[in-house]
């Protein structure tokens, strides 16, 4: 996560010394665009958590963008400078040559911190003063100061006013300048604040994220389970129905196996009958017999013998009849109990794995309960999280 600065100096010499500021002490937690004044408002400020710029332009950048986002550093020259205009003859005018008065006053003041008063200074802001206010100093001017962005071979004194300056003249152009330990401080301090915040609202972003998808998914997880607990009371109708469905079935099986058993007793009755029939035709037949015999003494007695053994025929023919409706029967009963016992099974096999299925689904809607809590846990924490975040950025 990075800061993104906008660097503006008054040139690109300038704006290379915020730079170099940026590069050695906020490389790894800030990006930048460069700028000077002559183009830093084509820059969409919007774009940018923070603009850097030099102490002599701060009130100016605050009018534009605000104080909100304006971070101004100072920067000092070198020992070597100050001593050089040490040398300089006491009662000389020296020239501080500068695009501006502010940016001249800036090192002015330091040149008054190391109490180089023993000279005096007369500033040139050459953007601010006309041609002629520019050449009657400069055309002058012994002794001509300032930073290596205005005053170094090839920068504004010599590339516009160099026909102005005398051939003794001496320029005693400012090294690179380095930063104070105070700016250094204040911009670092500021850079890693936007970086808490940014990290906080990211935080605080994901934790409000993560809740609204652990509630989703809560609610997804509570509609699974109140559906597995569904299923599972309809799981648990079914095993019931099925357990009376066994049970009747059992009871039919019962009864078919007592049907087969009655069966076989009217087929023995049935055997006996044919068995009596068998010999009530036999002493019939010995009856009429014995008839012939007496002659005209047993001829009432022949009809009747007669009569008995036409009747003990349609027994026998009744029997036969009788016989094999039972064997029709046997046959039925034969066949209904195999197939009832495997109906019983059957049924006891899916029986017993609704039964499973019932304890899965159990488990199943145990484990979601388990999982709704631990999510809710998670949410509770999220809550909190977010609660600390917003009481941070309250307090900041």
């Amino acid at each position: 996560m990075s800061v993104n600065l906008l660097l503006i100096g008054a040139n690109e010499a300038t704006t290379q010394e915020l730079v170099s500021l940026v590069d050695a002490t906020l490389s790894t937690t800030a990006v930048y665009q460069k700028a000077t004044l002559s183009n830093y408002q084509n820059f969409d400020v919007q774009q940018f958590d923070l603009v850097v710029c030099f102490t002599n332009r701060y009130d100016e950048m605050v009018k534009k963008y605000g104080k909100e986002i304006v971070v101004a550093v100072e920067f000092v020259p070198p020992t070597d400078f100050f001593v050089a205009v040490s040398r300089i003859q006491a009662g000389e005018e020296v020239v501080i040559f500068n695009n501006s008065t502010s940016g001249a006053n800036v090192l002015l003041k330091f040149l008054k911190f190391y109490k180089l008063d023993h000279v005096t200074y007369r500033i040139v802001a050459f953007e601010e003063c006309t041609e002629s206010e520019t050449k009657e100093a400069l055309s002058r001017a012994r002794y001509i100061i300032g930073t290596d962005g205005y005053v170094s071979s090839g920068k504004a004194l010599y590339s516009k006013y160099q026909h102005y300056l005398l051939p003794d003249v001496v320029v005693i152009p400012s090294p690179p300048r380095s930063a104070t330990a105070e700016s250094v401080s204040a911009l670092a301090q500021v850079v890693t604040a936007i970086n808490n915040d940014k990290a906080l609202k990211e935080a605080r972003d994901i934790s409000h994220k993560l809740a609204e998808q652990t509630k989703e998914i809560s609610g997804i997880i509570q509609s699974a389970s109140q559906s597995i607990e569904d299923t599972a009371n309809t799981i648990v109708v079914v095993n019931d129905k099925l357990a009376a469905e066994v049970k009747n079935v059992q009871v039919t099986n019962g009864m078919a196996k007592d049907l087969s058993s009655a069966v076989e007793q009217i087929g023995t009755i049935t055997t006996a009958i044919k068995y009596i029939a068998s010999e009530t035709n036999l002493l019939a037949l010995n009856a009429t017999i014995e008839a012939a015999r007496a002659g005209d003494h047993g001829r009432g007695f022949a009809v009747v013998a007669s009569e008995v053994r036409k009747l003990s025929d349609q027994s026998n023919k009744s029997t036969d009849n009788i016989r094999v409706f039972i064997m029709d029967v046997q046959k039925v009963v034969d066949q209904i109990v195999p197939a009832l016992q495997k109906t019983v099974d059957e049924i006891i096999k899916t029986q017993a794995e609704v039964e499973r299925i019932s304890i899965a689904a159990q488990e199943e809607s145990k484990a979601m309960n388990e999982i709704i809590q631990k999510l809710q846990v998670i949410v509770n924490v999220s809550q909190e999280l977010n609660t600390a975040e917003n009481k941070s950025f309250s307090r900041a």
